[in-house]
């Protein structure tokens, strides 16, 4: 799974405030603009995710990794063991 931010900013005088946050409250658009997206997404496949995408999950993956250093320094790791 990746994690995907919210990249785009929609500016204040185009927010519908009058729609609510139930989804049965929203416009039928939201709906075929998921599916269009999951489309999208389908026909590009996972390993066409975007460099920028890639990256942050790399740079997340490195800082949450708490057991990396300790395995760097204190352990013989043989990685053509199967």
């Amino acid at each position: 799974m990746f994690a995907d931010p919210l990249v785009v900013q929609i500016a204040k005088e185009d927010v519908d405030r009058k729609s609510g946050l139930h989804p049965q409250a929203r416009p039928p658009g939201i709906l075929d603009w998921l599916v269009e997206g999951c489309l999208r997404y389908l026909q590009r496949g996972a390993s066409k995710e975007p460099e920028a995408d890639q990256r942050r999950d790399r740079e997340y993956r490195q800082e949450s990794d708490k057991l990396a250093p300790i395995l760097a320094t204190e352990c013989l790791i043989n990685r053509r063991a199967g």
